[in-house]
């Protein structure tokens, strides 16, 4: 249904088992939980204002939980808006920690080993995502216990003192990162492109071409449309936030 795709519902068409005809639509589901998400969370502050936010967020990802426990169908564990719902939920504790004196401070008294420590456990979970998955109730804990790793992760990287461990806040990585949503919505269409073009370079048929050609030429051509589409797409509306800003200041 194309109205699911304009209307940023196409996260539930998955969820329900169907697939768009064309797989370059398949990764916007995310942005499609994403936007029912930011849709709702202005009325989560209205209603319970700037202190309610923990509590808020630890209510949404314990209901994400239940939600899963309560649908062991796969697909509506993967791709349902009250599934995800945690994720995002984590992310606006995160970005509540690093807003507030007290919580910045917090974050800072972690020393080097909790660092280390924590940055291990989550490329722990993600590396050993199946091993784990057994042992935390499969599906319905572990999306939420990879948020909260990922989170602390995000918040150790962004106000942690271990300097170490943290990546540096300019060159190539921060470069990516600026482009990083075009990176997501566009690398399909760059990897079938490269599909396309492969043969027509007499390439394609051999081990390495499939090993390192392809996911080579995949990456550049991703980052050549991810930046074509920050600078004449995303960087036009990005330039109209400050119009619409609503900012508190103290």
């Amino acid at each position: 249904d194309p109205w699911h795709y304009v209307l940023f519902f196409s996260n539930l068409d998955k969820a329900h088992g169907l697939e768009p005809a064309s797989s370059t639509l398949t990764v916007l589901w995310s942005i499609a939980v994403e936007e029912q998400f930011y849709l709702v969370w202005p009325l989560f502050l209205v209603i319970g204002g700037r202190r309610a936010i923990p509590a808020i967020c630890m209510t949404l990802l314990l209901a994400s939980i239940l939600f899963r426990a309560l649908h062991p169908d796969p697909a509506m564990q993967l791709w349902h808006t009250f599934s995800c719902m945690g994720d995002l939920a984590m992310g606006a504790l995160g970005a509540y920690l690093l807003s507030a004196e007290r919580g910045r401070a917090m974050i800072a008294s972690i020393g080097p080993a909790g660092t280390i420590a924590w940055h291990s456990m989550t490329v722990g979970l993600y590396l050993l995502a199946d091993p784990v998955q057994a042992q935390v109730g499969g599906p319905v804990l572990y999306p939420a216990l990879f948020a909260v790793a990922t989170t602390g992760t995000i918040l150790l990287q962004c106000a942690g003192s271990y300097g170490r461990a943290r990546l540096p806040s300019g060159g190539p990585l921060a470069a990516m990162g600026r482009i990083s949503y075009g990176l997501y919505c566009l690398h399909m269409v760059a990897l079938l492109g490269v599909l396309q073009l492969m043969p027509r370079m007499g390439l394609g048929h051999e081990p390495w071409h499939v090993v390192l050609v392809q996911p080579v030429l995949g990456l550049l051509f991703s980052i050549a449309l991810a930046t074509a589409s920050h600078r004449f797409l995303e960087q036009p509306f990005l330039r109209l936030k400050d119009r619409f800003a609503y900012i508190v200041r103290n």
